[in-house]
């Protein structure tokens, strides 16, 4: 008699998004359930007292209360949810995790370095080809990591406390409406942490971006209508086309931003701010460009779920065909 599947599923609980991604595992192979993403925005405000707001808190939850259901309905019982920079740095985070453990689920927060393994695997295995040693570039929503990887293993890694939101609402009304402010503010928050990259950057030969920032660039740049990971995925995006795509975001207003072809409504606000640590970030590294993936924490998330919960080894070509 065969085997029944294994069905797991995992949660990102981000700054600006919540993203499930529900999988039914077979021996050699695995095939998407279901895949969910909300704009949440749970560290909004979180930069200016390191409170969650209340406001927030219920859009969280109520996100959650959604998510829950689709796992009863798909009969998955076998769930990994980890929170990331908004619960690390919320004072109180606790009490976001006990009302979110009284609809069911179990948050864990991880810290910086989880979180950087797993997305630097999410990206090895949808970009594969990537000659070492490359960096893996994640801006988020409240916070920036770099991880140097040299093919096998994670040589250097940092974690900054500067993200979209965090960026924009640092910026008061007069600032960041061109885009040398608005790098020049992102500068003087990444320069300090990002010289400890200093002695790899003739080393380096290539970046791939995840995260929320990179695959609205790559969307934009393509001008899709409609998100399609196969596109999204090894994009390559130069210097030149992010500086132009931030000029062209800054000329704009806000309701103008909303109707871009590739850019979420409720990512008009911080999608600018995004682009400038991204900008940064990549200017000091000494590069070009950047490869675009978006597999970056959740697939490895998942890939990493799926191993322990369903006893299989998820190879690359398995991997890069779970679009979700």
């Amino acid at each position: 008699m065969p085997e029944r599947p294994c069905r797991v599923a995992v949660m990102d609980i981000g700054s600006q998004t919540f993203r499930m991604v529900g999988v039914e595992c077979f021996a050699r192979d695995a095939r998407i359930l279901f895949s969910c993403r909300e704009n949440v925005r749970l560290g909004s405000g979180l930069g200016q007292d390191g409170i969650l707001s209340a406001e927030a808190v219920q859009r969280g939850l109520d996100t959650i209360a959604r998510f829950m259901a689709i796992l009863d309905r798909h009969r998955v019982n076998k769930v990994r949810a980890v929170a990331t920079a908004a619960m690390r740095r919320a004072s109180n985070a606790a009490l976001f995790l006990e009302q979110a453990a009284r609809l069911g689920l179990h948050i864990e927060v991880i810290d910086w370095q989880e979180e950087a393994g797993l997305s630097v695997r999410g990206a090895a295995l949808s970009v594969p080809g990537m000659q070492p040693v490359w960096a893996m570039v994640d801006v988020g929503g409240g916070s920036s990591e770099v991880v140097l990887y040299d093919g096998s293993r994670v040589v250097c890694s940092l974690s900054m406390e500067i993200g979209a939101v965090l960026l924009q609402e640092m910026l008061s009304s007069d600032k960041g409406q061109d885009a040398a402010s608005l790098c020049g503010t992102a500068r003087q928050f990444l320069q300090a942490k990002l010289s400890v990259l200093n002695p790899w950057r003739g080393q380096i030969q290539a970046a791939v971006a995840t995260g929320g920032t990179a695959t609205t660039a790559a969307a934009i740049a393509l001008g899709l209508e409609t998100y399609d990971p196969r596109k999204i995925r090894g994009f390559f995006i130069s210097l030149p086309m992010l500086r132009n795509m931030l000029d062209g975001m800054l000329q704009m207003d806000l309701e103008q931003r909303r109707h871009v072809s590739g850019l979420e409504p409720g990512r008009a606000d911080i999608f600018p701010a995004g682009i400038a640590i991204l900008l940064e970030i990549i200017n000091h590294l000494q590069l070009n460009g950047l490869f675009v993936s978006d597999s970056g924490l959740l697939v490895g998330l998942l890939v990493t779920f799926m191993e322990k919960e369903c006893n299989i080894h998820v190879e690359s070509s398995c991997a890069r065909s779970l679009y979700f």
